[in-house]
Formats: C-alpha cells, sequence, structure tokens
C-alpha cells in the first residue's frame, strides 16, 4: 500500500505508531479486521479524501492532464489512482487455517466497499470453493467467476495423455504391465479421471505425480497400477491429495524434523519503511 500510494505511508506510520500490536497479532490480540482497518482501509480512504481539500483544477492537473502528458512523451511514472482503480489481490484465500477470521476478513472488506462505494479501490478473490467463502461472498457487491466454467475437459484429457504417455514410455513397471494387460490407464479410468479433476490442472498434475511417484510408503500401493483407484477415490482438492501424499514418508525417521525445522517463524516485527517486496504475512 505504502509503495503504490506514498501518501498512505504517514498513516500507516502513525497507525503503527499508535498501536504496536498491529504488527505483532499473535502477541497483541489485534484482530484480523482491525488490522485490516488500521493498515489498508482507513488509510487508503484517507489519502483519496484528501484529493477533495485540493481545487478541482489542481485535481484535474494531477490525475488527468499530467498523466496523459507524461503517457504522450514517452514517461512511464504515472501515479497508481490515476491509472483506475486499486487492486488488492488476496491469492488462495482457503489456504488459510482459521475459517472465522477469513469470514471476518471478507465481512470488514463487504462493510468498508458498501459504506464507500465511490472510493476505487477494488478486491480481487482466488479460492476453491468452500462453505465458509463462498457463504460470505454471495452478496451483490461481489462477482463470482468459476473457473470450472472456463475449462474445457477435452483440454484436461489431452494433458493427461501426454503426461500418462511419457510416463509408460520411462517406467519399465508399466511397460511390463500393458505388455501383459493392455492399454494403462483404460480409456474408462481416463474418462473417470477427467470427470474427478473437475476442470483444475493444478490437481490434475498432482494427481498423475501421486500416481507414478515412486513407492516410499511400508506396506503401502508399490505401482502406479496401485495407485490409480486410489486417486479415483480421494475428495476433489488439492487438500485431501497432499495429505495422502504426505502420508506416505511419515515413516521415514527425518521427515516429522524436516516439516518442523521448515516452519517460517519470526522473532521480530517487519520494517514498513523497507521498499521491496514484502514477504510478511501480515503485510
Amino acid at each position: 500500500m505504502a509503495v503504490a500510494i506514498p501518501e498512505t505511508e504517514p498513516i500507516i506510520r502513525a497507525a503503527v505508531h499508535a498501536n504496536p500490536a498491529l504488527l505483532t497479532p499473535d502477541e497483541g490480540g489485534v484482530s484480523l479486521r482491525t488490522r485490516m482497518q488500521c493498515l489498508v482501509y482507513a488509510p487508503f480512504k484517507a489519502a483519496v479524501q484528501g484529493e477533495k481539500k485540493v481545487s478541482i483544477r489542481a485535481r484535474m492537473k494531477r490525475m488527468v492532464y499530467g498523466p496523459l502528458k507524461a503517457a504522450i512523451q514517452g514517461e512511464t511514472r504515472v501515479k497508481a489512482l490515476a491509472r483506475g482503480p486499486l487492486l488488492m489481490v488476496l491469492d488462495g484465500l482457503d489456504e488459510c487455517d482459521s475459517k472465522d477470521e477469513i469470514q471476518e476478513l471478507i465481512d470488514g472488506m463487504l462493510v468498508f466497499i458498501n459504506e464507500n462505494p465511490f472510493i476505487p479501490f477494488r478486491i480481487f478473490i482466488t479460492s476453491r470453493v468452500e462453505e465458509h467463502i463462498q457463504s460470505r461472498l454471495d452478496v451483490p457487491a461481489v462477482r463470482l467467476d468459476n473457473l470450472v466454467d472456463h475449462c474445457s475437459d477435452d483440454d484436461i484429457a489431452t494433458f493427461l495423455h501426454v503426461l500418462f504417455e511419457d510416463g509408460c514410455r520411462r517406467n519399465s513397471v508399466i511397460r511390463a504391465y500393458v505388455k501383459q494387460h493392455g492399454e494403462w490407464p483404460t480409456q474408462r479410468d481416463r474418462r473417470k479421471l477427467v470427470e474427478h479433476i473437475e476442470g483444475s490442472f493444478i490437481f490434475a498434475s498432482a494427481v498423475f505425480k501421486f500416481i507414478m511417484a515412486s513407492n516410499t510408503e511400508v506396506n503401502g500401493p508399490t505401482t502406479p497400477m496401485d495407485r490409480l483407484p486410489l486417486a479415483l477415490k480421494m475428495n476433489p482438492g488439492l487438500d485431501g491429495l497432499y495429505t495422502q501424499t504426505l502420508a506416505r514418508y511419515m515413516h521415514l525417521p527425518p521427515f516429522l524434523q524436516y516439516c518442523i525445522n521448515r516452519r517460517p517463524t519470526r522473532s521480530t516485527p517487519p520494517d514498513i519503511s523497507h521498499r521491496g517486496p514484502s514477504r510478511d504475512p501480515y503485510i
């Protein structure tokens, strides 16, 4: 926010100075809704409304005439607001663990947008269909678009065909199975996979890797032919697939310790004056 709209930086700094717990929510007990209000909505609204104190002539020069002249002259520095509404992207909202906190976040967004319909601010959310998210977003102020409606099953079928053909050429176990039993996967199984994948290329790729992966699980399915029926029974979502994939490695002694060591930690609050891309999960 502070990088895209410099006018918001002093407002954000003042909010953090007044309440440092905004940057340490786990310790300070500040709700996600309060953090969004103090660090995003309020600074953006104040910056935009500050324009009303400037004459219409000055505003037109800053937001229309100046950017247009700069664009014609080949300059690239154009104010973010002069290009149109500010867009905030929330990617993979369904990956967040706390359903209550996500619902609170969405409710806060909708309240702000409904109370400030003329503020040039838009929010773009990507997520799988989850009940706690869909129930909040199914309102007139939100436009919902299902990516499944834009993906052809024929494309998924072609994608899987290429993957399996290449995988079969590389796997001697599959070649021996095909020589004895005929085509694998069968056309019937391929159709089932396409229907089960429901238009998601990410899920299709993950399912294929699960089926073709080398076996590491004690007493588990040892061949791709054994794992294909399991893939067809999985819930059509990445969480279940990842859980099943990781479960195959749980018997390895270093596995749990490796997962613990890979968990991100932060011992000190982030510096909001940093102008580069933020890696902090809260900003």
